[in-house]
């Protein structure tokens, strides 16, 4: 039935459109066109074969675009014609990357397209002026305020492939700032009005601007997957117009994941593919990248000198082209190579004027690597002050990405809504004014009415349920992206606020008993130095905790922890753990009870002993002097049963829903003053769940806390 559905829809569209022409019949149908055509009909021709050229040939497309305008100014006054013949040449200079030259030009067409109130080539000039202010310029208010414009006139004129542009670039302006899940919802938007379009093209750049917000998130598999989609396409359509351009960008970016996962022979075999392409089609942009790309692949490969060489050559070339947006990272992978080659005052010269680039053109990314690059330096240089403060900067910059609420304030997008609004009540006037006309035209000739409405619901009804099925479809696949990119998005919320909150008072602490004591240890006691010494082995003995299970908890995510399990003895585990803590409950006189009884699971040992560690690590730290911890086991059938039993300090009703979510910063002093991490009880919980099990706790304020677990015998 589907495929009867697309073939009844295909040759509905031949019969009123007639038959598509490749793309070498349309060159020869213009150019015959042109020798036989004259006055407006050849100008026509003229502008639509420069049109055709305007990324194969940018010489032959100005030759034919001044071919149409000189006759135009010679023997015709037409503004529209002279406004697309303008608005073709300009295409010509902005595809070889000559802004400047391009800008002047889009602009000459737009006046004259204002003047006609030629919507359609309106939203087009305005899209292409938003982008050379954004890739030429760096100048986002300029950008948002065209694509505003291009938007608006897009709306009124329905086309919906300038549509799909603009939203696209809107994507990948927020993914470059940081607001991941904005970006997400224009991919949906830009998607959804290239499949309107039909516009193969626009499909496979939206795949491709899939693929680079998930290598943004590090998102490598879904990357690849999405990057290999769009290679395809653009595979496909280069058999038909031999433009090699897409093909090169996917082939690069596949060539950057392979570079981060470490697979240095495919990451060598794209970029060398991708380089080869844009030689063919003399991009220079797009070599520059290639060898930006390839610097990297040298880099971790450590072959310094031939890595510096390459940026040379791509810093060259973007700075012929300004392609301001390219800097940063160059002079980010200079400062790497620095360092690892002891060079780290120059390490520092170059990573500070990538950073100032970075900050110009809002490259969140980019800022967070180079504040870690300049981190690194200064520790090398025993600057720890300047090293604390980079290393800072790298947490808050992160932690503006993971936690700031994104507003459309912040980059003017408010009238992107206003305009939709009002591009309905237009929408719902014209069709108002459709079905009057449409009744007048019934009462003249009701017979031929009949018989076109009866054909043209035909084609809508086809062309409604293909289009319903690829909405569908497309929706579907946007839907779970959007899930994959919210779970990344909420994990790295996570970590990135326990690093920004609870990892920079305690080194605040640190810091300022230093200085104290670098100031003033010539005039302290013995009994003031010690207390401070005292005072730093435990703020680094608490730091120490949390940054080992600030390690563990990620490796969780990550899934870097092997789950191994096997037949072990819970008794065994328990009495390897009371050993462990023997000294600590000894300092607290508190006796630890353990069944004797031996139990037999199937769990993984690493897991499970780390587990009991931090239930019972717990329960002394809560547990008064002279208390009691129990630990009891059970064998009930189809899993165990643990509980750990302390006559400590107990928690209320809130506080037990509190300390197995991680954010909730959940942290309370032990009886003797201890700290705690917040993140021990977070592990636990992410253990027992890797085994599919249960962990709960009951407590009574003031009497004891009782933690329960349950582990399967059979995972």
């Amino acid at each position: 039935m589907k495929a009867m559905t697309k073939h009844i829809f295909f040759i509905l569209i031949l019969v009123i459109f007639s038959t598509f022409l490749s793309a070498s019949e349309m060159e020869d149908s213009l150019l015959h066109q042109i020798q036989i055509s004259k006055d407006i009909a050849k100008i026509d021709a003229q502008i639509e074969l420069s049109y055709y050229y305007r990324r194969l040939d940018a010489e032959k497309a100005k030759y034919y675009a001044e071919l149409a305008l000189d006759e135009l100014n010679s023997n015709f006054k037409n503004n529209a014609l002279e406004a697309k013949a303008m608005y073709c040449m300009g295409l010509s200079y902005y595809y070889t990357m000559d802004y400047q030259n391009a800008l002047d030009i889009f602009f000459r067409s737009l006046a004259l397209s204002q003047v006609n109130d030629d919507e359609r080539l309106l939203s087009d000039i305005y899209f292409f002026i938003g982008s050379i202010y954004y890739y030429y310029y760096g100048d986002n208010k300029q950008t948002i305020d065209y694509y505003n414009k291009s938007i608006n006139s897009a709306l009124r004129s329905n086309n919906y492939r300038i549509l799909g542009a603009v939203y696209s670039s809107l994507s990948n302006l927020f993914r470059i700032s940081g607001s991941y899940e904005k970006s997400l919802e224009f991919i949906y938007k830009s998607r959804e009005n290239y499949a309107k379009a039909n516009y193969t093209e626009g499909i496979a750049w939206i795949d491709y601007t899939t693929g680079s917000l998930y290598n943004t998130l590090g998102l490598y598999e879904e990357a690849l997957n999405a990057f290999s989609s769009s290679l395809s396409i653009y595979h496909e359509m280069a058999t038909v117009d031999s433009v090699m351009t897409g093909v090169a960008i996917c082939l690069d970016q596949l060539s950057v994941i392979h570079t981060e996962l470490n697979n240095e022979d495919l990451a060598r075999k794209y970029n060398q593919e991708a380089l080869k392409y844009y030689i063919q089609e003399n991009s220079r942009y797009g070599i520059s990248n290639s060898l930006k790309y390839k610097a990297n692949i040298e880099y971790k490969s450590h072959n310094y000198k031939m890595a510096m060489s390459l940026l040379d050559s791509s810093l060259s070339i973007k700075k012929e082209i300004n392609d301001r947006m390219g800097f940063s990272s160059i002079y980010s992978t200079y400062g790497a190579i620095l360092i690892d080659n002891g060079l780290y005052q120059q390490a520092l010269d170059s990573l500070e004027i990538g950073l100032n680039f970075a900050i110009e053109n809002k490259q969140m990314k980019s800022r967070i690597e180079i504040n870690r690059y300049m981190a690194i330096a200064y520790e090398k240089l025993g600057n720890y002050l300047k090293a604390y403060e980079y290393k800072s900067e790298e947490t808050n910059v992160a932690d503006s990405i993971y936690n700031a609420k994104t507003t459309r304030g912040m980059l003017q997008l408010e009238t992107l809504f206003e305009i939709e609004s009002k591009n309905n009540e237009i929408n719902q006037l014209e069709q108002e004014k459709l079905i009057s006309d449409l009744s007048l035209k019934k009462q003249k000739n009701l017979r031929n009415y009949l018989f076109i409405m009866i054909f043209l619901s035909l084609i809508i009804i086809v062309m409604f349920f293909y289009y319903y099925k690829a909405k569908v479809r497309s929706n579907k696949e946007l839907h779970e992206s959007k899930k994959i990119v919210e779970k990344a998005i909420a994990t790295k919320d996570k970590f990135f606020s326990i690093l920004a909150h609870d990892l920079r008072n305690p080194f605040n602490s640190l810091l300022g008993l230093t200085r104290i004591l670098k100031e003033n240890h010539t005039k302290m006691t013995k009994d003031e130095i010690e207390k401070i010494i005292d005072s730093l082995y435990e703020s680094s003995n608490s730091n120490y905790s949390l940054l080992n299970n600030l390690l563990e908890w990620s490796r969780t995510q990550r899934g870097n922890i092997d789950f191994t399990p096997e037949e072990m003895m819970i008794n065994e585990s328990l009495n390897n753990v009371k050993k462990l803590l023997s000294s600590y409950a000894n300092e607290k006189e508190v006796s630890i009870i353990i069944d004797t009884e031996p139990v037999n699971i199937y769990a993984d040992k690493n897991m499970i002993t780390t587990v009991l560690r931090n239930l019972i690590s717990n329960a002394i730290k809560y547990t008064k002097n002279g208390g009691e911890i129990r630990v009891r086991y059970n064998d009930l059938n189809t899993y165990v049963k643990v509980s750990v039993s302390d006559t400590g300090i107990g928690m209320d009703e809130i506080d037990l829903q509190r300390i197995f979510r991680l954010g909730e910063n959940y942290q309370v002093l032990g009886t003797s003053g201890e700290k705690g991490t917040g993140l021990g009880l977070i592990i636990c919980k992410e253990f027992i769940d890797e085994h599919k099990g249960k962990i709960w706790a009951e407590s009574e304020l003031g009497v004891g806390s009782t933690f329960y677990f349950t582990i399967p015998k059979n995972i």
